[in-house]
């Protein structure tokens, strides 16, 4: 019953966050709407939820590392793991004059508070729950997670419907990297600091900019 209940969180998170999304850039503009939008998604669905669903010692374990990552016979995973950090590196260099160094250093915390938090649902409570069973623990929340990117784009009142879809497509195939990451290995760590990196590259991106733009107009 619980894991059957599991399966239909993915759904009832899209919705909600999306809600959340265009509900408050309606009520207070683009910029809070994100601020509010990512503390919802992270603090409920990224840490409470799992929480209620695996129990403290399960929750805790997700971080726990079974074997030493860099090791000859990982190569396969540290190429993994490396993918999404040289990916990001093609966004940061022509970007670097674009944002600024504020940016980036806000980005940091920004940016590891919230891909951590990610892990923690899309790849955490998945591996943990549906190990024995890959369509679950590695496609279902691939997919979905790649689907859940449409709910930022909420915040802009006036994003088209081909704009809407090119997050999901971008993070589809990252999606299934990080998956795959997480089954093989059995811990969210690595994952977690993979996806951190490369979201401190794209110098954090949304959610840094709509920071400064809130304490800039303060």
């Amino acid at each position: 019953m619980k894991n059957r209940l599991i399966l239909f969180l993915p759904i009832i998170l899209i919705v909600t966050t999306a809600i959340i999304f265009r509900v408050f850039s309606i009520l207070l503009g683009k910029s809070w709407s994100i601020i509010i939008g990512f503390s919802f998604y992270q603090i409920i669905w990224c840490i409470i939820i799992p929480l209620v669903f695996l129990g403290k010692n399960s929750f805790l374990e997700l971080f726990k590392q079974k074997e030493r990552f860099f090791q000859k016979k990982n190569i396969v995973l540290i190429v993994l793991f490396l993918l999404p950090i040289i990916g990001a590196l093609f966004f940061f260099i022509p970007n670097l004059s674009k944002y600024s160094l504020l940016t980036f250093l806000i980005g940091i915390p920004v940016t590891t508070i919230n891909s951590t938090c990610e892990e923690i649902f899309w790849r955490g409570l998945f591996v943990k729950e549906f190990y024995h069973n890959k369509l679950l623990a590695i496609f279902f929340p691939t997919f979905f997670f790649a689907l859940w990117h449409v709910s930022p784009e909420m915040a802009n009142i006036s994003v088209s419907f081909n704009d809407l879809w090119i997050l999901p497509l971008i993070t589809l195939p990252l999606g299934f990297v990080y998956s795959i990451l997480a089954y093989k290995t059995k811990t969210i760590k690595w994952v977690a600091i993979s996806h951190s990196i490369s979201g401190i590259l794209a110098f954090g991106v949304p959610i840094s900019t709509s920071i400064l733009e809130v304490v800039r107009i303060n």
